[in-house]
Order: C-alpha cells, then structure tokens, then sequence
C-alpha cells in the first residue's frame, strides 16, 4: 500500500489542535457554540465511559444520535477508546436499520435506536459522560486499525458495510488540508447526513484545522433560499454540495465563501457555466470504499469542452494525494488515453474490506501490480516504482483526457446514483420480491423531463393476486429507508427479456411511467377545485369559508402535481406516495413561498405532506397570506 502522508490519527490531531487551541470555537449549532477545549473533554469523557462499560479496541459502537454536538464528540470518543464508528439514522425506522445493527457485531450503543432494532446492545447515554474524567485515556490507536464502518447499497439485496482504517482517514484529511485551503478561523457546513461518509469528510475537514463546524438544523438546510441564507448569514467559507442541491440555489457571490465543491452525483456542464463567475466549482468524486474522495478537478466553463472532451462532460480531475489510479479493461489491463474503462483506485484511502463479507471482499478488492502513467499533481501522488498492489474496483466506467484527467461516462453494471446515494437496484428487487403479491421484479432509473433522476419499480403480480402501487409503496417503506423506495411502482404482465433470458432494463427505462395509471396512484382521481360561483344565490353560514379551503387546497394539488411532475394529484395524496423526496419538497414549498407569500417549515410539511396540510400550514402561518396569490398562476389541474 502506498505511503501515507500524514502523521497520527485524526483524533490524535485533534487533541493537539484542542491542547494548543482550547477557547477557540469548534463547532456552532442551532445558536450554542462548543470550544475545542469543551468538545475535547467531552470526547475524553465519552471514551472513559465506554471503556468502563467493557468496551475493548478495535469493537464497532453503533451512534444513533441526531446531527449535532453530541454525535461528533461520540464519535471522537469512540475513536478515543480504540472503538469503531458506525453511524446510523436515528429517524430510520425500517427493517434494513433494524439488520444493519443486528449484523453489525457491535458492543454497545451510543444514544438509543429503539427496543427492537438495538436487541441486547448495551446503551450508553452521552449525558452520563459528565461523571467521568475529561483527559484523554491513552488507548493506543495506529493507522492500520479500523476506524468506521458506512453502509452502502448492495446488489445481493443486504447493505454492505464498509470498513474505513485510519490511514484512510488521515489521507483524507492530508488531501484536503492539499485542495481545499482550510485553515483556523474558517467555517465548514455540516450538510451531509451521519450515514453519508461525506459527513466525516466535513467535521475532519474542520477539526483538524482549526476551523469551526457549523450545523445548522435540517429546515436550515432546505435546498434553495433557505440554504443560501445559511451559506450567506454564517459567513461560511467552505461548503460540498450535491450538484442538485446546488442547483437550487440561484447562482450568487457569497462573501466569504471561497471553496464551493460538488460531489456525489455526475456535475452538469450547465451548473459549471452557472456558477463560473461567481464561485468556480471543485468537482469531488470519490467512493464510501476509498475514503471518500479520491479525485477532484478545478472546473471553469473552458473544463467542460476541454481536450479529449468530446461532450460537455465535467471532468472528474487527477488523483488526491496518496492515492493512484488505473483505467482498465475486462482483463484489468490498462487502457489507452480516451479508451473507455473501468476505473481502478489504489492506495492509502482503500478500505479494509465489506464486513463480515470475505467472497465480495475478495471479488471488489484485487492484489495485483498493474502498470501504467498516472497524471498526479506534482509530488503528491506517489511515483510509479511505490505503486500499490491493491486496487479497488470501482465498477465506474471513464476515461483518460488527453490532459490527464479523467471523465466519468457511467457504470457498467446497473448501479445507479441519486441525490449523491449510490444504489443497487437488486437490494430493491430483492425486497420487492420478498411481497406476498409480488412475483418478478426489476426496478430501473428514469429521468423526468425536467432531468431529476427517480426510481421506478416495474413488478410482476404473483399468480391469484393484484399489485396495488399503494400498498406496495407502504410494504416496502416498512423495509427499507425512504432513499430507497420507488417513486413509482408499475404492474407489467410480464418482465421484458432479452435474446439471452435476462431482463431487459434497457427496455423498461424507455417506458413513461408517469403516464401510465398505475404510476400516478389513479385508483384515487383527484377532484377538480370548486368552480367560481359569482353571483350565486346566499348560502348557509360558512359555506364561502368551504369553497375558499377547497379551492386553496385543489390549487396546492396541482403546485404538488405539478413539482412531481405528475398529471395530477388529490388533496389527501401523500407526496412521499407519489415519487416525492426532500429536494422536491423544498422545491414545492420555494413555489409556496413565491405564490402566497409564506416560508412554510420543511420539517412541518414531512408531518403533513398533503395539499390538505399545506393548507392548513399556511392558515396557521397566516390566516391572511394566501387570499390573495402574490403570483397567482393558473388552476388547470393538468400540471406545468
């Protein structure tokens, strides 16, 4: 394995930044500011209580706390008492969480994941650390020790998780401190999730250096205005995005922002024109299996058209320090410049390996010395004669630009990404087809006209019975997390096969499930909004207060429909039934916001996300904010 260039682990590197630092402010969220004095005792006090419940190096502790102070200083403690991380969303309430812990072969539990997902784990309060001492305990912890484990999609119908050593995560930590100018006083956006790697990537990014974490909470974050003003009133300096989420944003000049990357997901070329002038992208790309990131471009508008660009393509860039990478073909032979292949990712950021997964581990990690150039930028990435000997298999199809830098062109499996998640169909086939009226199932990736990804699931009734989409989509929310739920779910006599008997996704994703009935919930029509009554006859008291709630509801419908992309939708649709997800949430209440003139909560919105809701939040927002439209627009139910 290639040399890691940098000294310690990352929880060694921030005790010496809090000894040297103590009163400096290192994390800010929801108005309490935290020191690094403060978050260092606190992680100490957290690292004793879990070695005086038993817990012994090198055990996985399950954190199941929400975004914040405490799950930071949790998994600081953890690291502190030789555990390993292991995050999960404690507003996951599915069977697949409830798997992921029970195979997690975890110690114990850092706050609470509920009577029957954390089985006999032993609970550990944060709360209770205040009873121990605040100096750091002294386990010794080294680079090739595990330091988290992420779970991932997996084809075979189980997550993965992935396993992180500390060496990867110090590499991380010495390729940002590299591209991303990060030093004391700056401040970093906590955006990602706890169950995302990416969140790792920013509180290191911060910690380590000096600078300060901001968290804001989830309503803060809503992708758009309510973002921006985040960005804008926090001062922050640097933040990494998913392209769609930055693409919510109307492209502006932040003051003290000075590095804005995008990751997760494929950058459009139009995203880079839109920001050029105002905040040049980096464009990140990285896998859970290599640490995050492992390669990033500095992109302007001349990038996307650059040489060996033959599309507009954002290119992907060179490695990250500590890291190498091959272009390869079937045979894992290199591949000429602009020859289409699979990507290869070597060096200090590989992961260890999936848990208690030996056959996949050996099939995804490969031992072999496979030559070739890699562009590198200067000395950080190691010359040829270091070269490592084990190699991540990304499955991502590229290609070399004649300026060295790498394009992204796809998969070459049926993996997709969406909203910065990479997903295996076959978790959700496998799913699916565990539904008593469930037979076949395939469930491919579509793009709506207005280009937002969304899964769309196409099943095979089983013999006797009816696939209600409804009822699938409820089943299946009971199982997995709301990420990985179809946006639509499409009964076909059968599955189309190609010429060698296998099904044929190339078939299903030139299908428009949006048109079809069963993809739009038809077994509930909506009801056209009341007609205008002038001049009607008098009525019995309250009447006009009927017709104006049904009318305002009936013109939210069709905002709903219309955010979905949908023909039509009804009052009592759940949004989240009908392909809804937080990005489009935020984008329906942005054209609230424009049409009536009221911010309404994201948070809210997922308590009630109804038409029906929606009317009654904007009547308990303002009893007079909607009688007159600030934009009003056409009440055609048929949608934009």
């Amino acid at each position: 394995m290639a040399e890691v260039r940098f000294s310690g682990v990352f929880h060694a590197v921030f005790t010496a930044r809090a000894q040297a630092t103590p009163d400096v402010c290192a994390i800010a969220c929801d108005g309490v500011t935290v020191t690094y004095g403060e978050l260092d005792a606190r992680a100490n006090g957290i690292a004793r209580l879990l070695i005086a419940r038993g817990l012994r190096p090198g055990q996985r502790v399950v954190a199941a706390l929400p975004r914040g102070t405490d799950l930071i200083a949790s998994a600081l403690g953890i690291w502190k008492a030789g555990g390993v991380y292991l995050p999960i969303d404690v507003e996951d309430t599915s069977a697949r969480a409830a798997d992921i812990i029970a195979g997690s072969g975890a110690a114990m539990v850092v706050g609470d994941v509920g009577t029957s997902a954390g089985g006999a784990l032993e609970r550990v309060d944060p709360a209770d650390a205040a009873d121990y001492a605040g100096d750091d305990p002294g386990v010794p912890v080294g680079p090739g020790d595990p330091a988290y484990v992420i779970h991932t999609s997996g084809s075979s119908g189980r997550p993965k998780g992935v396993v992180v050593g500390h060496a990867g995560l110090a590499n991380l930590i010495a390729a940002q401190r590299d591209a991303l100018d990060i030093g004391p006083g700056d401040r970093v956006l906590q955006f990602a999730a706890a169950t995302f790697d990416a969140s790792i990537a920013e509180f290191t990014l911060a910690l380590a250096n000096g600078a300060i974490l901001h968290v804001p909470t989830r309503d803060a974050l809503t992708p758009g205005e309510p973002l921006a003003t985040v960005l804008a009133r926090d001062g922050v300096t640097h933040a990494i995005l998913v392209p769609s989420v930055l693409a919510r944003i109307t492209p502006r000049r932040f003051s003290e922002l000075r590095v804005l990357g995008v990751a997760g997901e494929e950058c459009p070329a139009d995203l880079v024109r839109a920001w050029a002038g105002d905040h040049p992208l980096l464009n990140l790309y990285g896998v859970t299996e290599c640490s995050v990131w492992s390669t990033y471009a500095r992109t302007g508008p001349d990038d996307v058209t650059g040489p060996g660009a033959g599309d507009t393509r954002v290119p992907i860039g060179l490695p990250v320090r500590g890291t190498q990478v091959r272009v390869v073909d079937e045979g894992l032979r290199p591949v000429a410049a602009g020859t289409p292949g699979e990507l290869l990712i070597g060096g200090a950021g590989v992961a260890h390996g999936y848990l208690d997964r030996p056959e996949l581990t050996a099939e995804r990690f490969v031992t072999a010395a496979i030559p070739g150039d890699t562009a590198s930028r200067d000395a950080l990435t190691p010359a040829d004669d270091t070269a490592p000997d084990r190699w991540y298999r990304t499955g991502d199809l590229v290609c070399t630009r004649t300026d060295g830098q790498l394009e992204f062109l796809g998969r070459i499996d049926d993996q997709v990404q969406i909203r910065g998640r990479r997903i295996e169909p076959g978790e959700i086939e496998a799913a699916l087809t565990q539904l008593a009226d469930v037979r076949q199932a395939a469930v491919v990736a579509h793009r709506t006209p207005g280009g937002e990804p969304r899964l769309v699931a196409y099943v095979v009734a089983a013999e006797g019975t009816t696939v209600r989409e409804r009822d699938v989509r409820t089943d299946l929310a009971s199982r997995l997390p709301a990420y990985l739920v179809p946006s639509a779910v499409v009964a076909l006599p059968a599955l189309p096969l190609t010429p060698h008997g296998k099904t044929d996704r190339k078939a299903l994703a030139a299908l428009a499930p949006a048109s079809r009935p069963e993809a739009v919930g038809a077994e509930s029509p909506a009801a056209e909004p009341p007609a205008a009554t002038g001049g009607a006859p008098a009525r019995e008291a309250g009447a006009e207060a009927y017709d104006a709630e049904a009318a305002l509801e009936g013109r939210l419908a069709v905002l709903i429909a219309r955010t979905l992309e949908l023909p039509r939708m009804d009052a009592a649709d759940n949004f989240f039934d009908h392909g809804g997800d937080s990005l489009a949430a935020a984008d329906l209440l942005s054209h609230v916001q424009r049409e009536y003139g009221v911010h309404l909560s994201l948070g809210a919105f997922f308590m009630d996300p109804t038409a029906e809701g929606l009317a009654r939040q904007l009547a308990d927002a303002s009893a007079a904010a909607y009688a007159t439209p600030a934009n009003p627009a056409p009440t055609s139910r048929a949608g934009a």
